[in-house]
């Protein structure tokens, strides 16, 4: 005669080992998504910034170098000299427009 209650074991045994199996494979591939949609947002973070690396490279490309500051920086100082060299000018004016006023003023203006 056939063992019934051995035959229901054995289906429980291996309905346990499929469950077990089911369980471990959701876990794996659940955990897989979540690998997958973490490697793709840090995908999307890294091409961010190697885009905004190549703005900023660009802008440093384009950006006066030591050498050009050096160039500013003596044409300013020309810009500056020439500056002060009209001032000094203007101030001898300015006295001469004053010693002339002063004197067409006081005594020779006149008759």
């Amino acid at each position: 005669m056939i063992d019934y209650q051995a035959w229901v074991f054995w289906l429980q045994v291996g309905e346990l080992v499929g469950l077990a199996l089911v369980t471990v494979y959701t876990y794996l591939v659940a955990r897989s998504k979540a690998n997958t949609t973490a490697i793709e947002g840090l995908d999307r973070r890294v091409d961010d910034v190697e885009k905004d690396q190549a703005v900023l490279q660009n802008r440093m490309d384009s950006a006066p170098t030591h050498n050009d500051l050096g160039l500013i920086h003596d044409k300013l100082n020309v810009v500056a000299n020439s500056t002060s060299t009209l001032a000094g000018e203007l101030k001898g004016i300015n006295r001469q427009l004053g010693l002339i006023s002063d004197y067409l003023l006081n005594k020779g203006g006149g008759k």
